[in-house]
């Protein structure tokens, strides 16, 4: 009754049950209005300013309109809600940088924590990166590699293990070590160049 005086519904009561007894029907008013009532965001609103949010990439990913689309409806697309738009913002991001800077085997968590300043944020955003990849919410979700490979990125970086005396040539400068036990690793693509000087050594 007091969402009904707020101008928010209009309640159909039985007559034969006596006034204000039994209710037949409640149409819907003004649904602000209820909205406002009940103290919650309507979903039309959620989902507009959701749209907001993803107005400057719609035309780069398409496929975020279907997104939209879903939540008008109340589906959850990949498990996320009107209050997940900057997740998919966030995901855009991870494509368009991975894109224009070409590289290949970036150790994804250093990259999540350079750009989105969290370790492991990129890894929860596969799912999202998948979808704007594929541009279709009805193709199956593939498989976190082959998805992070795709857009150059590996999550455990490939290392050059060596042990002995060893004179390595870095794209920074000349280093000379000797490593006995176990070993040491380095990055293959931070090595120009790599010479064992004698005795024990070992490379793999």
């Amino acid at each position: 009754m007091l969402a009904q005086r707020s101008g928010a519904i209009l309640i159909s009561w039985n007559r034969r049950a006596g006034p204000l007894n039994q209710i037949d029907a409640i149409d819907l008013a003004d649904g602000d209005a209820l909205a406002a009532h009940l103290k919650v965001k309507p979903r039309w609103i959620e989902v507009s300013e959701a749209g907001e949010q993803l107005a400057s990439i719609l035309d780069t990913f398409p496929v975020l309109r279907d997104v939209l689309g879903a939540w008008s409806c109340g589906m959850r697309p990949k498990g996320t809600g009107p209050k997940d738009a900057w997740d998919w913002n966030l995901a855009s991001q991870v494509i368009a940088h991975c894109r224009a800077s070409g590289a290949v085997d970036v150790p994804i968590r250093c990259l999540s924590t350079a750009l989105l300043f969290d370790s492991k944020k990129l890894e929860e955003l596969t799912p999202l990166i998948d979808t704007l990849l594929q541009g279709d919410l009805q193709l199956s979700s593939r498989d976190e590699e082959d998805v992070h490979n795709e857009i150059g990125l590996i999550k455990f970086p490939p290392t050059l293990l060596v042990a002995g005396n060893v004179s390595v040539l870095f794209n920074d400068g000349l280093a000379s070590f000797e490593v006995r036990k176990p070993y040491l690793g380095v990055a293959p693509e931070a090595i120009r160049s790599v010479k064992f000087m004698g005795g024990l050594h070992r490379c793999c």
